[in-house]
């Protein structure tokens, strides 16, 4: 399972690296 705190991190990520890209 992957840990809540780390996964938020990673869907965070992802989503400023598609903000800046869009």
């Amino acid at each position: 399972l992957i840990d809540t705190k780390k996964g938020r991190i990673e869907i965070l990520n992802k989503d400023m690296i598609m903000k800046e890209l869009w």
